[in-house]
């Protein structure tokens, strides 16, 4: 699965309490509109970008993926992982609930 759309999306996060994992799989593009009640877990995927206007109400795990850019305005309800990503900047309006993991990335405080 390369791709999803926001009704696997829909399905995914009612069989798993609001959570969406797609950690280790081949997703590389999510649905424009993508609101996650839960968790998102990334980890390990090929994904480079997000989508606007995505919310996660829990945690969202971005570590070990290519992931270059986060879209403005992005919420996370709870911690923020982009370990071991070449991301270079974070975006204007972004909001973390909880912690934010930026080891071993390029950004610089």
């Amino acid at each position: 699965m390369k791709t999803l759309t926001l009704e696997q999306a829909q399905k995914m996060m009612e069989q798993n309490g609001g959570n969406l994992d797609l950690s280790y799989t081949q997703i590389m593009t999510l649905p424009e509109g993508l609101k996650v009640g839960g968790s998102l877990d990334l980890n390990d995927t090929p994904i480079t970008t997000l989508p606007e206007g995505l919310t996660v109400g829990g945690w969202l795990d971005l570590s070990n993926t290519p992931i270059t850019v986060l879209p403005e305005g992005l919420t996370v309800g709870g911690w923020l992982d982009l370990s071991n990503t070449p991301i270079t900047v974070l975006p204007e309006g972004l909001t973390v609930g909880g912690w934010l993991d930026l080891s071993n990335t390029p950004i610089t405080v």
